[in-house]
């Protein structure tokens, strides 16, 4: 809650500004985890704050540590200070004991409280304090401190409004609003943090995120500062309403303090009815209060039902309207001619309706009340609007009729961002409040599941290496999207329209792309939930997963950030969202690109499995990453990169054929599978996957489970698991690549097709103990070359604005002419089967294809093993 302005005066009181140093290092970007975690490292131990490390966007944490984020990005409370006592964050009582322990009876107090505070003294330093004793001034020069803040800038709005912008010790600064009236009546808005976490969508102030904590001496020094520079100038200050940045009852303590000070009759002497205190809603500390302090509440509400609440201030998920309304209910009934004040914040078309008033009516009966009606103040990035001026009466009039009292409250200050809702400066900070929703995300036990999920499931069988997690992959994904916006961002950011929003909204769609993702990389999806009749995708459960994590940790994201994250996610061509209705669709087109396939999470799994796993990877993202150029809405590369693009299909490709989909790997995956199904009706794998509570505790430790698990029940899927341990494999024993021309018809090969194909023999073969793995590689978009078929568009140079597709006649003759394989294999579950089942697989291709397909023989040794 707040006040803030555009301005026409501005006066310079002080030169006070932060400078912060960095060491010559850091003029290059971050290229290497290690650098990236020294320099992170530097700024921790040097108490820099965090987003003063990021001249610009782009790529900081890309694969660091989230304990090392949490602790750059963490908030401190208290700013460093030196040794001296903070006249003004006691109150008299605490001042009184402090001047007697140093020797002083208790009128020496009353009279430096007085000249802090009252007789127009207002006293900031040593010399003021006149008609005190001087050995008394000598000990307080030693050991007082008088001021909390010193005054940065002060601008003036048309209608006479003060923005007042004080640094603290910290370099932080906060703002503070001076609202005189005709009346004779002068109104100080005081801050309580720098920030906000309550993250309203309204306010300006919540895009900051939560700094720290104003001291109390910080919050009572705004009010002495107010009253000693503008006294003179726009009357006596009467009135003092904590509404300025942050939320006062999250900082209770000192905001409770400060207020006893502010209303103390030898004081500023100000009128407990004349001290606000606002609050959006925290129920706990609004029972304290209350209890512990005669100053009046105003309480935001804006909202009469929780779904709109919910939507437009966060805190209402944790403290509903229902539990906020029916304490007030009870607290107000043993406070005597004591009314709350509610302020209504109107935004068109979200809280204005004629509905709206008479739910109002109902909410607040019982309620010692007043109504504020307050117009919206817009700012940068909002896309609300405020309600006419005829509605507002309308909506008011209503709630007259209704016996309710309540006032309209007129904008002052709004032309220089010093309106309601409009303090605070949240283009620097507001790095650091999404650094927060991501660390947030990142250390929930929901998202480190992803460190037990191996990217390649069973593959590390067969290459050592590969052992990474979807964890790292989650992040490097993380790091890829964020530098691909920027990219487009530094190049053709006003042209577009690109916004922080829009970068850190990519960046988290990539963070948590795969936090839906179930055991053993795509096997569990693809393999072995279809073979007990289930039809599930990852990218569905991831997000059900994201709703899940922001309600079972409380995270306090704006619900358009996640409802974009959400269709970023799913924007695939196997999920493809209403792109009709969705702006910057080229956004969407960098996580999961449903267009063309070209995305950043290919990117990362592409050059990381390759490097796993031994093999060499020519594809170079970088060349895309750093030409790439948005045309008529879709991103669009540089016609001389057609190779490029080649190699990142080819180079899936061949990770597909050597090793996602290896022999030995796809015998291993078929024996986890028969585990599976197996163990299901004992487990209820298949059932944890309906709700996010359940399958989040679902990962590839369900192997080790099942081999462990004593019971008899399991005793066939755990003597598969033993093998696999054991190398006692399902047996290769063929494979044929089906020819291209019967492609597009051939149907999926199974072990009854295989049994049928058997000839009289001395053994008669078991569709239990065949097993087939039909295997279809592709350059992504089946028969089609990725690079004519898939609307892959083009560019010239960067000075041209034509876009074209690239035909198969214009492009190297080297490429292939054909896009897509399919291989059927054969296994025999049981090792003196392999000859039988091989003489079965060449009768199935002779009967099917009309010749025998296969390239070579089983071996004899095979066959007698």
């Amino acid at each position: 809650m707040e006040t803030g302005c555009m301005w026409v005066k501005r006066v310079r009181t002080g030169s006070n500004s932060l400078q912060l140093m960095k060491p010559s290092s850091m003029a290059s970007p971050y290229t290497t985890t290690q650098t990236a975690l020294t320099h992170l490292h530097y700024y921790h131990q040097h108490r820099i704050s965090f987003p003063c490390l990021i001249p610009k966007p782009p790529n900081l944490i890309s694969i660091l540590s989230p304990r090392l984020l949490s602790t750059a990005a963490s908030i401190h409370d208290n700013p460093k200070r030196s040794s001296k006592v903070l006249l003004k964050g006691m109150t008299y009582i605490e001042l009184e004991k402090w001047v007697q322990s140093h020797g002083y009876r208790p009128g020496q107090a009353l009279m430096l409280w007085k000249r802090l505070y009252g007789d127009g003294i207002w006293a900031q330093r040593i010399d003021e304090l006149e008609g005190l004793n001087k050995d008394f001034k000598k000990m307080l020069s030693k050991h007082a401190e008088f001021m909390a803040l010193s005054l940065k800038d002060m601008r003036i709005a048309s209608d006479g409004t003060r923005k007042l912008l004080f640094t603290m010790d910290d370099g932080l600064v906060i703002e503070t609003v001076v609202i005189p009236c005709d009346r004779g009546r002068t109104t100080v808005c005081v801050s309580s943090q720098v920030g906000c976490a309550m993250n309203c969508q309204f306010c300006y102030t919540g895009r900051m995120g939560l700094r720290r904590h104003l001291t109390t001496a910080e919050i009572v020094d705004q009010a002495v500062f107010a009253r000693r520079l503008l006294s003179r100038e726009v009357g006596s200050v009467t009135n003092v309403v904590f509404m300025g940045m942050g939320e006062p009852l999250h900082n209770v303590e000192n905001v409770i303090k400060a207020a006893d000070i502010m209303v103390h009759e030898q004081g500023l002497q100000f009128s407990p009815r004349k001290v606000t205190i606002s609050t959006s809603g925290l129920v706990p500390q609004l029972k304290r209060f209350l209890h512990e302090s005669n100053c009046s509440l105003a309480v935001s509400l804006n909202a009469t039902t929780d779904e709109i609440r919910n939507w437009i201030m966060p805190i209402n998920r944790k403290y509903k309207l229902g539990l906020l309304l029916e304490t007030l209910r009870e607290e107000l009934q043993v406070k005597h001619n004591y009314k709350v004040l509610f302020e209504y914040v109107m935004l068109s078309g979200v809280n204005d309706s004629f509905e709206d008033a008479k739910r109002l009516i109902d909410l607040v009966q019982g309620i010692p009340c007043k109504i504020n009606l307050i117009s919206f103040n817009s700012h940068s990035g909002s896309e609300f609007r405020s309600t006419s001026e005829e509605r507002m009466i309308e909506f008011r009039n209503i709630l007259a009729e209704g016996g309710c009292t309540v006032f309209l409250r007129l904008s002052r200050g709004d032309d220089q961002m010093a309106a309601c809702g409009q303090l605070g400066k949240p283009v620097k900070l507001f790095i650091c409040g999404f650094l927060q929703i991501f660390l947030k995300f990142i250390d929930t036990e929901q998202f480190q599941r992803l460190r037990d999920l191996k990217q390649l499931g069973l593959a590390h069988t067969v290459y050592p290496g590969a052992v990474h997690s979807r964890f790292e992959h989650s992040l490097g994904v993380y790091w890829l999207a964020g530098n691909a916006v920027h990219t487009i961002a530094n190049h053709q950011g006003l042209e577009l329209g690109i916004e922080h929003f829009d970068i850190q909204t990519v960046k988290l769609a990539g963070l948590l792309h795969d936090v839906g993702h179930g055991p053993f990389s795509h096997v569990f999806e693809r393999e072995f939930l279809p073979r007990v009749g289930i039809k599930w995708s990852h990218e569905d459960m991831s997000v059900d997963m994201i709703d899940y994590i922001v309600d079972e940790h409380n995270i306090d994201v704006d619900p358009e950030i996640l409802k974009k994250v959400k269709e970023m996610i799913i924007a695939s061509s196997e999920h493809p969202s209403q792109k009709s209705t969705r702006k910057k669709n080229f956004l969407y087109d960098i996580v999961a690109n449903g267009r063309n396939g070209i995305d950043v999470d290919k990117f990362d799994y592409i050059v990381r499995d390759s490097r796993a796993c031994g093999l060499g990877c020519n594809f170079q993202f970088q060349r895309l990453t750093e030409t790439m150029r948005v045309m008529d809405d879709e991103i669009c590369y540089r016609a001389k990169d057609y190779l490029t693009i080649h190699k990142l299909f080819a180079t899936r490709a061949d990770l597909h054929r050597t090793v996602y989909t290896h022999a030995k790997v796809k015998a291993i995956e078929l024996m986890l599978i028969d585990s599976l199904t197996k163990a299901n009706n004992f487990l209820h794998i298949s059932s944890s996957i309906q709700q996010p509570a359940d399958f989040w505790k679902i990962d590839d430790s369900i192997m080790k489970t099942i081999e462990t698990d004593p019971r008899p029940e399991l005793k066939e899927a755990r003597d598969l698991i033993l093998r696999i341990k054991r190398r006692d494999l399902y047996q290769f024993c063929n494979e044929f690549s089906v020819p291209k021309e019967k492609m597009e018809y051939f149907k999926a090969v199974t072990p009854e097709d295989i049994v049928c194909s058997q000839k009289s023999g001395h053994i008669t073969l078991k569709e239990e103990d065949v097993a087939v793995s039909n295997v279809r590689i592709d350059l992504t978009r089946g028969k089609d070359n990725p690079l004519q078929s898939i609307n892959c568009l083009k560019f010239q140079d960067y000075d041209s604005n034509e876009k074209f597709t690239i035909r198969d006649d214009r492009i190297s003759h080297l490429l292939p002419a054909f896009y897509q394989d399919m291989i059927v294999r054969v296994y025999s579950k049981k090792p003196e089967l392999v000859e039988a089942v091989s003489e079965a697989f060449v009768n199935f291709q002779y009967k099917t294809l009309g010749m025998k397909a296969q390239v070579h023989a089983t071996p004899e040794k095979k066959k007698h093993r």
